[in-house]
């Protein structure tokens, strides 16, 4: 007999502290909705395929995740889950495609690009604009850890050779405003002919011309070779 109003006691303290503490409510009503839950599937009620008594509680009473689950994956892990694919799918294609970051090794495109100097490649880019004359390319030689940087000259389906130093296109002397002063005394091709542009080429040389010629790498590029355009 003593036992029975101290069950009753330690139940009736339970429900005041449910009603009377905010933290614990949605605890509360998630251990009732559970129960009423549990009673219909020991019942005749049967749970749809897939599902379980957790997803059958409303979101609204269900208890806070743990702080340690919201740090690492957040309050909802499916969706943090999702985001992570986005971020990395996102971040391969920024690096693959949208910006390669590449490192000026030599003299060849002084003044322009000095040595050292750090720039981005932007091959989407390059599609979109397409390639023109006076744009500095990065060209592949041995897969991606060897480009050259080269300024286009000439363009697919033009005639083009280099006469004491000036650049011809079409028999016409190409303005170079961006050139380094000094002696360019370069013959392209030696017999003084005018070479004819494929048409999936692209005549590129570097900016420094003070250099010596047989140091310099400079000629006809395939476009399958030329990565993209540098963007500052």
């Amino acid at each position: 007999m003593d036992g029975a109003p101290a069950a009753c006691d330690a139940g009736a303290t339970s429900r005041l502290k449910c009603r009377t503490n905010p933290a614990s409510n949605r605890r509360c009503a998630s251990r009732r909705v559970r129960s009423e839950i549990a009673l219909l599937v020991e019942g005749d009620f049967t749970l749809p395929s897939g599902a379980s008594v957790e997803t059958l509680i409303p979101s609204e009473v269900r208890p806070p995740a743990p702080w340690w689950q919201v740090i690492a994956v957040g309050r909802n892990p499916r969706l943090t889950l999702i985001r992570l694919v986005v971020l990395v799918a996102l971040t391969l294609w920024t690096f693959r495609y949208g910006l390669v970051p590449v490192r000026v090794s030599g003299i060849s495109m002084v003044p322009a690009f000095r040595d050292g100097e750090r720039r981005w490649i932007s091959p989407a880019l390059t599609r979109v604009q397409g390639l023109q004359r006076g744009d500095v390319v990065a060209i592949q030689t041995s897969g991606r850890h060897t480009l050259y940087l080269k300024r286009i000259l000439g363009l697919p389906g033009e005639r083009v050779r280099i006469e004491r130093g000036v650049v011809r296109i079409n028999g016409e002397p190409l303005s170079e405003p961006y050139l380094a002063p000094g002696p360019a005394a370069w013959t392209w091709p030696t017999n003084g002919t005018d070479r004819v542009i494929g048409p999936s080429e692209f005549f590129v040389v570097g900016d420094n011309r003070s250099m010596a010629q047989d140091a310099h790498y400079f000629g006809l590029a395939d476009r399958n070779r030329i990565l993209g355009k540098v963007v500052r």
